[in-house]
């Protein structure tokens, strides 16, 4: 019979320092579900991956509905989902399994929630007021998320058309995704990355939750709208200027 692992042994597998303090909360919190999920439960991390994203969606399904009850109680599955969300890295590494399928998974749900929260957002906010400017605008931040992640994306796939592996291993050179895991910034830089995660619907704890918690949906939506743009066209701006004057072609005398 295999042995159980117990929540110290899980929580050693952690580094929750890594984390920015709304991440960290959920990355705590999520232990005991590890070890339920470790220890009694037969899902492969994979299948974990797969179901916090499908309860994702039912958070955003209610969002959708609109009313404030309904906000609330689609804010507050999506962050349950979010919480789920820290238990499958941990039964990768418990059982040893980590798979690039399961990464693939984790970064489509983040993405394809990001632009979905803003639509439903939008959606709910007309079905309440009646109001089509809020389905527009909800329309419209949804793209801009998408076209956000589009510009990153693009990088990769113009490199591979042109075979050019060896400037995708050189991290200086492509746009940085996982800037919060660095943890030696200083504070202006660490303030500007939890104003980054503040940003993302999709995070724990984001703005949407708490505009959602309080009440102030519509200002919120009105605000992203008018704030995306300007994010975008930074993201577009940075990521060209670090790709802008690479060579096309390898230097064959190098």
């Amino acid at each position: 019979m295999k042995q159980k692992m117990s929540l110290k042994e899980i929580n050693a597998t952690r580094n929750h320092a890594k984390f920015p303090w709304n991440m960290r909360v959920l990355s705590y919190a999520s232990l005991p579900f590890s070890y339920i999920f470790i220890n009694f439960l037969p899902f492969t991390a994979n299948q974990i991956t797969f179901m916090w994203g499908i309860l994702a969606l039912v958070g955003i399904f209610f969002i959708a509905l609109g009313g404030y009850w309904n906000f609330l109680i689609g804010i507050i599955i999506f962050q349950f989902s979010l919480l789920i969300d820290h238990i499958d890295g941990s039964v990768a590494r418990a059982r040893k399994n980590s798979t690039i399928g399961g990464l693939y998974l984790d970064f489509f749900w983040h993405y394809i929630h990001r632009a979905l929260l803003m639509l439903a957002l939008g959606i709910g906010l007309f079905v309440m007021t009646k109001n089509t400017l809020y389905f527009y605008l909800g329309i419209w931040c949804s793209f801009l998320f998408l076209f956000d992640n589009i510009t990153k994306l693009k990088v990769y796939e113009t490199m591979l058309a042109f075979n050019r592996f060896d400037l995708l291993k050189k991290k200086e050179n492509l746009d940085k995704t996982s800037e919060y895991l660095q943890t030696k910034d200083n504070l202006n830089k660490k303030l500007k990355i939890y104003i980054g995660e503040l940003m993302r619907p999709n995070q724990p704890f984001s703005l949407i939750f708490w505009a959602i918690l309080f009440n102030l949906a519509i200002p919120y939506l009105i605000f992203m709208s008018i704030v995306l743009p300007f994010i975008f066209i930074d993201t577009f701006i940075k990521v060209y200027l670090k790709i802008g004057n690479l060579p096309l072609y390898k230097d064959k005398t190098g």
